[in-house]
């Protein structure tokens, strides 16, 4: 069986013809570009990669980051304003602080107004 395709293919056959060019200093210029600001598809322009070699060395480097140690902080509520309202019902007048019992005040302004809702 005769494969034209594979004749002369001896020279690849230890891989050293389809190395991978060296980019150290290119990888290295395009995160510090990153961490500038610079888009990803700029800093791959820049440092002249394909911008599919960028994405792939941002892909390889989020799996290999060390989680960021996360820190919860206590919120408190700010100081409450201290707001009122007054209801007149008939000659009765009811000061409503703010925090009230909605129910309470309900049942309030029913027997106060003779049971009438």
């Amino acid at each position: 069986m005769h494969e034209p395709w594979l004749e002369g293919a001896d020279c690849c056959t230890d891989r050293s013809c389809m190395s991978r060019p060296d980019h150290t200093d290119a990888k290295a210029q395009f995160f510090k570009l990153l961490k500038e600001g610079t888009s990803v598809a700029a800093a791959a322009r820049e440092v002249g990669v394909h911008h599919s070699v960028a994405y792939y060395w941002v892909k390889k480097a989020r799996k290999t980051e060390v989680p960021v140690a996360v820190r919860f902080v206590e919120l408190k509520p700010a100081a409450a304003v201290n707001s009122s309202l007054e209801l007149a019902v008939g000659k009765v007048t009811i000061r409503i602080e703010s925090g009230f019992d909605g129910a309470l005040l309900r049942e309030a302004i029913a027997a106060l107004s003779g049971g009438e809702q």
